[in-house]
């Protein structure tokens, strides 16, 4: 299955990905798209023993479902929260700033690392277009600030699921 076809059966999203096979990605050409994010996931792989962890949101009919699971907290499987529309348009305030649309079709990986960390990006637009990006010890421009900006948004809402699995837990 092709990346396109994963993040679309994932998302919900439909059409072809554009720049699968540009491993540089989409670069300085690509435009932002105006019909917004829907969907959206960042999966991270940790160095071995290391925590790997994914952050989700999908909108439909107009509620916005976050989900987040890690290697850390296996027992909880996948915990989901809807969450206010804002989420959705501050995630789509980071990926403009910080040009997540040149990311379209990364896919690079450092094979001479022996311990280190990976990613993977999808994103479904309102208008049914996707994005993906991935890189193994090797990342694209902004994406240092890509991750501060989604942990700040994200670290929260995942903390208040985390919170309430331990208060059930006691």
């Amino acid at each position: 299955m092709s990346a396109g076809s994963w993040i679309r059966k994932l998302l919900g999203g439909s059409g072809t990905a554009r720049g699968e096979k540009n491993k540089n990605g989409a670069g300085k050409k690509a435009k932002d798209n105006e019909s917004g994010v829907a969907g959206f996931y960042y999966n991270y792989e940790g160095s071995v023993g290391g925590d790997n962890f994914r952050y989700a949101l999908k909108s439909s009919n107009g509620v916005v479902i976050f989900s987040y699971e890690s290697m850390e907290h296996r027992k909880a499987g996948e915990m989901t929260k809807e969450v206010s529309g804002s989420v959705l348009e501050s995630l789509n305030e980071i990926c403009v700033s910080c040009r997540v649309a040149e990311w379209d079709g990364f896919s690079k990986r450092n094979t001479g690392v022996c311990d280190g960390e990976g990613f993977s990006i999808g994103i479904v637009f309102g208008d049914g277009s996707d994005l993906y990006a991935d890189g193994t010890n090797v990342f694209p421009e902004r994406y240092g600030e890509f991750c501060e900006r989604i942990h700040a948004l994200f670290d929260p809402i995942r903390d208040e699921l985390l919170t309430a699995i331990k208060e059930d837990e006691d």
